[in-house]
C-alpha cells in the first residue's frame, strides 16, 4: 500500500513539474504486476482507457505477459529499452516502445514508464524507401554497360554487375580503389582521361581507345555529378567493350582498301576512240597512232592474240579453204 501511494505522489509529483506533458508521444505507467496505474490523454486518444487494467490484457488481449515484453526486461535490469511492436486489435499500426523504471527514494523498482510513438508511416516510408532501393539497385545491374561512380578522389564508391565483369573482380575488391587503377593498371590518370575532364569543366566527356591493361577496345563517358547546390562531387563512368565494333570497322577497312587495289589495278576502255578510216589505227591520249591490237593491250587488262576470218582467209589462203 504505501508503495502505491509512492506511485501516485511520484506520478502526480510528474505531472506537477511538467514532465509527463511535455512527452508528446502516448505514456502509460504501470505496476511491477504491469497494472496500468496512468496514461496520458495521448494515450487515450490512441487505444483507448485502460487505467487499472492489466496491460498485456488491455494492449494485447492476452492472459499472461507478451513473450519479450520489453517492460518485464527492464524490470529485471533497470536499463532503457527501445522496441518496434505491433498491435494485434491494430494490425497496421506500428509503435516504438521505450520502457524505463521509476524508483522509490531507497532505489527500489516500483514502477515501469512505457512511451509509445506511433512509426507506422514512418516504417511505410522505410519499406517504400527499402522498395526504390532495390528496383534502383535491380536496374543498375541489368544496364549492360560497365557503370562505376568516383568520388572527387578517383575512388570508386559504386559498381554496376556488368562493371565487375568488365573489371574480372567482384565490387567489394574494388571499392575505395581508384579507377585508373582498376581499368588502366595505372597510379595516375591517363592522359586525356574523360574523367579529368568532367570533374575539371562539369561537362560530359567521352573518348575512345584501346586499353592494354583489359585486353580491349572500351568507349568511355564520364558524367559529372553534382550535389543539390550544383557543386561537383564526382562523376559517372560509363565504359562499354566495342571490340567487335572495332573488329568489324578494321575488317571493313582493310576490305576497302583491297577493293580499291583491285580496281586500280583494272583498265577501263570507255568514251569515243579515234580510229582511221583506212589503216585503223587509234589515236592516243598522247596523240600518237598506234595499231588498235597494241592500243587494247595498253589500256586494258585483254590479250591479244591473232588468227584469220573465215572472209579472210578465203581471200589470203583459198587454197586451204578448198581443201576443207
Amino acid at each position: 500500500m504505501n508503495d502505491n501511494k509512492s506511485i501516485k505522489q511520484i506520478i502526480e509529483e510528474m505531472i506537477g513539474q511538467g514532465i509527463i506533458g511535455a512527452i508528446g508521444d502516448s505514456l502509460n505507467i504501470q505496476d511491477r504486476d504491469f497494472k496500468i496505474l496512468y496514461q496520458n490523454e495521448k494515450a487515450k486518444s490512441i487505444i483507448g482507457d485502460h487505467t487499472g487494467e492489466y496491460c498485456y490484457q488491455a494492449f494485447e488481449k492476452k492472459d499472461t505477459i507478451c513473450e519479450g515484453c520489453p517492460l518485464e526486461l527492464t524490470f529485471k535490469d533497470g536499463k532503457v529499452r527501445t522496441v518496434e511492436r505491433r498491435n494485434p486489435s491494430m494490425e497496421d499500426l506500428v509503435v516504438e516502445l521505450t520502457t524505463s523504471v521509476i524508483k522509490d527514494s531507497t532505489g527500489k523498482i516500483i514502477a515501469g514508464i512505457e512511451i509509445a510513438r506511433d512509426v507506422t508511416e514512418r516504417k511505410r516510408l522505410e519499406k517504400m524507401i527499402a522498395i526504390a532501393k532495390n528496383e534502383w539497385e535491380d536496374t543498375f545491374d541489368d544496364i549492360s554497360e560497365a557503370i562505376t561512380i568516383h568520388d572527387m578522389d578517383f575512388n570508386i564508391v559504386r559498381a554496376n554487375r556488368a562493371a565487375e565483369e568488365l573489371l574480372g573482380v567482384e565490387f567489394p575488391r574494388i571499392f575505395n580503389q581508384k579507377c585508373y587503377e582498376s581499368y588502366h593498371g595505372l597510379d595516375s590518370p591517363p592522359e586525356n582521361c574523360p574523367s579529368c575532364r568532367s570533374l575539371k569543366k562539369g561537362i560530359h566527356t567521352s573518348s575512345e581507345l584501346f586499353e592494354p591493361n583489359l585486353n580491349k577496345y572500351i568507349e568511355i563517358k564520364a558524367f559529372p555529378r553534382f550535389d543539390k547546390n550544383r557543386n561537383i562531387i564526382g562523376v559517372v563512368h560509363v565504359a562499354r567493350d566495342i571490340s567487335k565494333r572495332k573488329a568489324m570497322e578494321e575488317d571493313r577497312e582493310k576490305l576497302i582498301i583491297e577493293l580499291q587495289d583491285a580496281l586500280a589495278k583494272v583498265k577501263t576502255l570507255k568514251g569515243l576512240l579515234p580510229i582511221c578510216a583506212a589503216c585503223s589505227k587509234v589515236r592516243d591520249e598522247r596523240g600518237d597512232w598506234t595499231h588498235v591490237d597494241v592500243y587494247i593491250r595498253d589500256h586494258s587488262e585483254a590479250e591479244i592474240t591473232h588468227s584469220y576470218c573465215p572472209e579472210c582467209e578465203e581471200v589470203h589462203f583459198p587454197k586451204n579453204r578448198k581443201k576443207l
